[in-house]
């Protein structure tokens, strides 16, 4: 199926499942609008009579330059956003993406957070379908606060953004990582992890991470 024409939302693309998604929509001709939290987007690179010239932005600030020859534009590129523009860490995490074959044609990146309402109106207009992939979850103990509100508040959110355009179809909200690591069952290589994977409660209970039913 193409999706040559039609736009969609992946939000926080900077994640595993958010990537692969991003990857095979790309691929398949889609536009991407990916939000992540600081945005590093590749603009426009156009040919001139002068060589390569280069747009780019971050919301710092934009910047334009003239470069011969196109073999160091990316090197270029990556440089000069990480010693003006931004930290070594916000372009590691953005950076993967760029990379991506179509990318430059057909994928946005923008700036969305989780918890602000409203946040995510810039990212979801104009599109046919949402892939809400974000959630947080980390490999430690947390206050509910820091785990369970960011989940709800930041999927309503989303949802409340989509309500507002007419032109999305459906949308699609992933499972977290949290919904399988307990399960009691023993992971192998040749093992494939499945809707039987579910966390087990009894197992929630006795390792202490009731949170993550």
């Amino acid at each position: 199926m193409s999706g040559e024409g039609k736009v969609v939302c992946v939000t926080v693309g900077s994640g595993y499942i958010a990537f692969w998604l991003i990857k095979f929509l790309l691929q398949r001709g889609y536009t991407v609008k990916a939000t992540v939290r600081d945005p590093i987007s590749l603009n426009e690179v156009q040919l001139s009579n002068s060589g390569f010239w280069v747009l780019f932005y971050t919301d710092s600030g934009c910047a334009c330059a003239a470069v011969d020859n196109i073999s160091v534009v990316i090197g270029f590129i990556l440089q000069l956003f990480e010693s003006v523009f931004c930290t070594s860490d916000d372009l590691k995490k953005t950076a993967h993406l760029l990379a991506l074959e179509g990318a430059k044609e057909r994928l946005h990146l923008l700036k969305a957070d989780l918890l602000e309402e409203g946040s995510f109106d810039a990212a979801v207009d104009g599109c046919e379908a949402v892939f809400h992939t974000a959630s947080l979850y980390l490999l430690k103990p947390m206050p509910t606060l820091e785990l369970v509100d960011p989940a709800v508040k930041g999927t309503l959110n989303v949802l409340r953004s989509c309500a507002k355009v007419p032109s999305i179809k459906r949308v699609i909200v992933t499972s977290s990582f949290a919904a399988v690591p307990y399960s009691g069952k023993t992971l192998a290589p040749d093992v494939i992890v499945d809707e039987t994977w579910f966390s087990n409660p009894a197992v929630c209970v006795e390792r202490k991470v009731r949170l993550l039913l």
